[in-house]
């Protein structure tokens, strides 16, 4: 590759506009499904065919940008094709758009091409550095350029070439470096590539009469000569239309473990022995949206199936064409993955029968993202995911959920004593479940939590913006999951800490003490000293609070006066008290040293009083401190006030306005 521009010019094609491989050559009916590009727009092909009173050939397009196009699809009173809105539709020559660009171009573009180059590419002549004239491109120091005029795209993924004493010898060996020879150099180093946004379409064909470009060193069918290290492979927001142009491209790189299609209206081949529909002579048509109808179906099966056989991590987000159906079937080309993530899909309703194969695959994989894809049902879901003994991460974020199915037991009730009927059992289903999302569902009850804390190994839950939160403050209802789930770390991304936990769950006893009560709850007293008294727990109220009797054992059941609760309004209730850490008199000019004034409710516990402590003084969760009250009634006795049952009100204390409360470091 010369040095100089003219000559760099006629070698380096701007991908953002298509290359020759996408050059549309014929139009016919196999053309609608496809995706072009044009002025960095890109759209859909909904309609090719002749217009009234036009002669040649026109393309309907269905933009992306509602406003690049001009109608809905209407010509002459005759509706032609269907469009996402009324503006984004336009009839277009074939000769105007290009279908994209191929991988290798794309990736000899974004990884190997210097600035320079890329802005040759675009036509861009000459650049302003440091206020003197233009300077041509051949002597231009990426470094120091500053341009400005029409918007332009570049796009390095490299890293700056070396300086050089001559910078003539330098830009021609630099801009050699910059084509195929330095693909040759580059590219095999990458073990991690992105072409995302890239309108890339297809890999260029390879076999008999194979394809070359300009950029790439070989003929076609060659990426994994240049691409032996590569593991991940991003093509997220590019043209691609089509399950076997992508097989084409992963069969080249079968050591391949992720990859990801995001953004993508891909189309399948029909489904093995499926005998092809037949197609409407009217258009619109949308039958060539969703399928892709001119491959055998049979021979694109095979190739699906060989082409990705390393594949861990398979990426699936806002695919157009995508349903459960297709799901089951992508999966079963894929034998080795381990993630999955198909969010923000309208996947439809859960097949009832799943093949044998399919299942097989769901329980192997590790992690699951099924994030707003209209799942409403999970009963059908958990019974294939359920056994399985591999999953960690499951995400359910923004579905209409709104209930759990009921999970089998780990033992049977009749093989359990008696006098534990009502304990908590664990479940056969998601043994090795560490994370559960359920962020923005339609789970209206606790019954939820209930099937939840059987899962033993569950220690991080996102819970959310659910109707069974509203009315209460994010505190209270973090405090409620805390205390029904006692094997949980981690809840909505902030550890829980051991203080924390023993404050939820001593709030949680207090707060269902009087139902516990009045549903015939008491305490049995033992015949042997020896032994703890026994808790005795309604049938129905165990079923709605399966961990209140656990957490009896571990505190001791609730007193009477800790389970009323108080009409008077929390203005009348307030006490101003000031928080402060207790030091050696080294750091008097510290917040923590003066102290933080609040006005506290009476009916605040002890243990929230300490949260919120720890947070005002910012506290670390390791340190552990009491709190000791003190004030002028207190001081004329030279006396302290321990703060020392967390379950109680610190009104039970007697403090007053000006009273101080020391964070006393154990």
């Amino acid at each position: 590759v010369s040095g100089t521009q003219e000559e760099r010019n006629q070698i380096v094609q701007n991908v953002n506009d298509g290359t020759e491989c996408g050059r549309i050559n014929s139009v016919d009916r196999t053309l609608i499904g496809s995706r072009v590009v044009h002025e960095d727009h890109f759209g859909t092909i909904c309609y090719a065919g002749e217009l009234p009173n036009s002669k040649g050939a026109w393309l309907g397009i269905d933009w992306d940008n509602p406003s690049r196009g001009r109608h809905d699809g209407v010509y002459a009173g005759v509706k032609y094709f269907e469009t996402q809105s009324s503006t984004s539709g336009s009839f277009i020559r074939p000769d105007k758009v290009s279908l994209g660009t191929s991988l290798e171009e794309a990736l000899v573009y974004r990884y190997v091409l210097c600035a320079e180059c890329q802005m040759a590419a675009q036509n861009i002549p000459s650049v302003e550095i440091a206020n003197n004239p233009t300077t041509p491109m051949s002597f231009l120091d990426s470094d120091e350029a500053e341009y400005s005029g029409a918007p332009f795209r570049i796009e390095l993924f490299t890293t700056p070439r070396p300086k050089a004493n001559s910078a003539v010898t330098d830009s021609v060996s630099h801009h050699q470096r910059c084509g195929p020879l330095g693909a040759e150099v580059t590219l095999k180093r990458l073990t991690s590539a992105s072409v995302a946004l890239a309108p890339v379409f297809r890999a260029l064909r390879g076999g008999k009469h194979a394809e070359t470009a300009p950029l790439w060193p070989h003929p076609g069918g060659t990426l994994g000569l240049l691409l032996p290290k590569l593991a991940e492979l991003d093509l997220s927001g590019c043209l691609l239309t089509r399950w076997i142009d992508v097989a084409e491209m992963c069969n080249q790189i079968p050591w391949l473990k992720s990859l990801t299609l995001s953004s993508n209206r891909l189309r399948l081949p029909l489904p093995p022995n499926s005998a092809r529909p037949k197609e409407s002579d009217q258009a619109p048509d949308p039958l060539r949206l969703r399928y892709d109808l001119d491959v055998d179906p049979m021979g694109a099966e095979k190739l699906c199936a060989a082409a990705f056989p390393n594949i861990c991590q398979l990426v699936l987000v806002r695919l157009t064409c995508l349903d459960w159906t297709d799901v089951l079937r992508v999966i079963q080309w894929t034998p080795s993955v381990k993630s999955l993530s198909v969010p923000y899909n309208h996947l439809g309703p859960i097949p009832k029968v799943w093949p044998d194969s399919a299942i097989e695959l769901f329980r192997q994989l590790i992690e699951l993202d099924l994030t707003q894809t209209d799942l409403v049902d999970v009963t059908q879901l958990f019974s294939v995911l359920g056994p399985s003994t591999s999953l960690k991460l499951l995400i359910l974020n923004q579905n209409p959920i709104s209930q759990l199915p009921f999970f089998p037991p780990a033992e049977s009730v009749e093989n359990k004593p008696s006098d534990e009927s009502d304990s908590v059992q664990t479940t056969v289903w998601f043994t090795q479940l560490d994370t559960l999302c359920l962020r923005h569902c339609r789970f209206a009850d606790w019954e939820c939590m209930n099937q939840l804390m059987r899962l033993i190994k569950l220690k991080h839950l996102l819970f959310l913006e659910c109707p069974v939160l509203e009315g209460m403050s994010l505190e209270t209802g973090r405090q409620e999951i805390i205390a029904r789930l006692p094997n949980l770390s981690c809840l909505n991304r902030m550890d829980i800490c051991a203080e924390e936990r023993r404050g939820a769950e001593l709030d949680y006893l207090k707060r269902y003490g009087s139902e516990w009560i009045k549903s015939g709850g008491s305490v049995v007293e033992s015949s042997d000293p020896s032994k703890p008294c026994f808790v005795k727990v309604g049938e129905c109220f165990a079923r709605s609070h399966p961990t209140f009797r656990r957490l009896c054992d571990k505190y001791g059941p609730p007193e009477a006066g800790e389970t009323k609760f108080f009409t008077q309004s929390i203005k009348e209730s307030l006490v101003s008290l000031t928080l402060k850490l207790q030091s050696d008199g080294d750091d008097t000019g510290t917040e923590s040293a003066v102290g933080i004034v609040r006005r506290i409710p009476s009916r605040m516990t002890v243990s929230h009083l300490k949260m919120l402590a720890r947070r005002l003084l910012k506290l670390p969760s390791r340190v552990s401190f009491d709190l000791v009250a003190q004030g002028d009634k207190h001081r004329s006795v030279n006396a302290e006030v321990p703060l020392d049952t967390e379950t109680r009100e610190i009104g039970f204390y007697d403090l007053e306005d000006g009273d101080i409360v020391y964070l006393r470091v154990r």
